[in-house]
């Protein structure tokens, strides 16, 4: 692990044990960030053996770990994004030569298999407070201005409840959002997630941008290849908030 990615590991861990203690980690989470700017202004750069072990990784079990220990899942842009630094996350690509779009941890003890900062970020923004989202939805926004990539992102077995809940999510609706829809792969469109409502039931993205009348997000999902069809979703919502009808006018 190089010296830079030890040092924001250690912001990592320092928020968290202030955040533990119900503290305000703000001003001492500066100060560290400050200490990682230096390194970086004065030539630190990421491991470029991660980047090396991403390009491979399709051939390794997600808990691999190179020979002689040479290879860390730690990713110093998950911490970043956890912080909800979008100016350490701009930092990190553009200065120390981290990639965007290489899958990582944020503590070499996690459970569970290695994501991508997008990912990691839309699922952080979508279980977030509502009057916090926004600020996660900050993070979202640098890691695509820096190269993320949403085409990346595939669906899982429990769903993409992260886009159910960033669809209904006011903060989170517009042109960005409708960007990263067009791009997503249909594992992640056409996922059903449930639902917790008093009727337990599943959700489709596209149920999930009609109960918000998001007329944008309807259309991007459409867009993006939904087949309304065999969407669970009424298609006689879906005509209304695509084709709203004229109010008659008045005789």
């Amino acid at each position: 692990m190089s010296s830079l990615q030890r040092r924001v590991e250690n912001v990592g861990k320092l928020y968290g044990v202030r955040k533990a203690r119900g503290d305000s980690p703000a001003a001492v989470v500066d100060k560290a960030v400050s200490g990682v700017k230096f390194l970086v202004e004065k030539g630190a750069q990421c491991d470029l053996i991660q980047a090396h072990w991403s390009r491979e990784e399709s051939t390794l079990p997600d808990n691999h770990f190179a020979v002689g220990q040479r290879f860390t899942p730690i990713s110093p842009l998950l911490i970043a994004c956890d912080l909800q630094r979008t100016d350490l996350v701009r930092l990190l690509v553009e200065k120390a030569g981290e990639d965007p779009n290489r899958k990582g941890k944020i503590k070499s003890t996690q459970a569970g298999p290695a994501v991508l900062p997008l990912e990691f970020a839309l699922h952080n923004c979508s279980l977030s407070r509502k009057e916090d989202r926004w600020r996660h939805w900050k993070v979202v926004r640098t890691l695509i201005q820096v190269g993320a990539c949403p085409g990346l992102l595939r669906g899982s077995s429990k769903g993409a409840v992260w886009l159910n809940n960033i669809l209904k999510s006011p903060c989170c609706q517009g042109p960005l959002l409708e960007h990263i829809i067009i791009c997503l792969h249909p594992s992640v469109i056409c996922s059903m997630t449930l639902d917790p409502s008093p009727n337990v039931r599943t959700l489709s993205p596209l149920g999930a941008a009609v109960n918000a009348n998001y007329t944008g997000g309807v259309r991007a999902l459409v867009d993006a290849g939904v087949d309304v069809k065999t969407d669970s979703t009424p298609i006689n919502r879906i005509i209304d908030l695509l084709f709203p009808r004229e109010p008659p006018e008045a005789t």
